[in-house]
């Protein structure tokens, strides 16, 4: 009778290589959004404190600026009118048919949004969670004078 020989060798795990991810480095937040050229700066109020504001500004991650998913988005051109249009939309027309992103923007001037700040590559943003409104509907959400 032959015997056969088995070896079993012990299992090793392969470590994967880390991928940078945002960390959250605060609460849920409200900002206000401006404009510096062609891109969009979140004005954040990081002081507890309602009658000294310390407004931080911060860009807008990657992320927030993929318009699939959003339930409002803005045209990036005027219409015939000179304004801006403002299209609303529900959450599985946001993600089954995601509007063009040469054509449409999640940011415009004056609207507050939520979001946290984050740490991307040792730099802070701002992640976008929601759009509010326009700050005449919600001013106290921001509580800092332009």
């Amino acid at each position: 009778m032959a015997l056969i020989n088995f070896k079993f060798k012990p299992i090793t795990t392969i470590k994967k290589p880390r991928i940078s991810k945002d960390k959250k480095k605060s609460k849920l937040l409200y900002c206000l959004c401006s404009e510096d050229g062609e891109d969009y700066i979140a004005n954040v109020n990081t002081s507890p404190s309602n009658t000294i504001p310390k407004v931080v500004k911060y860009r807008f991650t990657e992320k927030s600026y993929n318009i699939k998913g959003k339930t409002v988005v803005f045209s990036k051109y005027k219409d015939e009118h000179g304004c801006y249009i403002k299209y609303l939309r529900d959450e599985s027309e946001s993600k089954i048919f995601p509007l063009s992103s040469e054509l449409y923007t999640p940011f415009r001037k004056n609207y507050v949004y939520s979001g946290y700040i984050v740490e991307i590559n040792g730099v802070n943003y701002f992640d976008v969670v929601d759009c509010i409104d326009h700050i005449s509907n919600c001013y106290s959400l921001v509580n800092f004078n332009l």
